[in-house]
């Protein structure tokens, strides 16, 4: 049968030496990661030189006032105007066929390069060449787009304007 354990000896470090072995292991680590450190104290000098860790001291100090400023911003009548101006656009597109969306950039890039060509090269327009312009298959094709866009936009401000 064994022995019953009456004494647990443990030893007890002093608080010089623990501190020596804290000073020894800090210097282990130092030594072991001297060019890690040295790059960082490097960077850490040119950010500083650059004045970008005075400006980032600075917004962090002042990271209520900054905030409060953004708010009033983002909340102002023009920016929360403009942004559901932009989520209308995108719900407009997001509901339309991809290809047609496509097509219909397409189209525009096309004829605003066109027109700008125009413009530059020709004549002011008469009656004479805007009844010779509709002999033209992507003239007409075009206005016969403009007048099917214009229609349906009609029929919606009618209806629009009636509720």
């Amino acid at each position: 049968m064994a022995l019953p354990i009456t004494h647990i000896h443990k030893e007890i470090e002093s608080s010089t030496a623990a501190k020596d072995r804290t000073v020894s292991d800090a210097l282990e680590l130092l030594e072991k990661h001297k060019e890690t450190l040295d790059h960082l104290l490097t960077t850490i000098t040119a950010v500083d030189r650059a004045g970008i860790l005075t400006m980032t001291s600075s917004s962090i100090e002042a990271r209520e006032k900054i905030a409060i400023i953004a708010l009033e911003q983002l909340t102002s009548p023009t920016i929360t105007t403009a942004i559901q101006n932009v989520m209308n656009i995108v719900s407009v597109f997001s509901q339309l066929d991809e290809q047609q969306v496509k097509q219909g950039t397409l189209a525009l890039q096309a004829g605003l390069e066109e027109g700008f060509t125009e413009s530059k090269n020709a004549a002011p327009m008469n009656l004479f060449n805007v009844v010779s312009m509709l002999q033209d298959a992507d003239v007409r094709r075009a206005l016969t787009f403009s007048f099917g866009l214009l229609k349906g936009m009609g029929r919606t401000l009618q209806t629009s304007s009636s509720e």
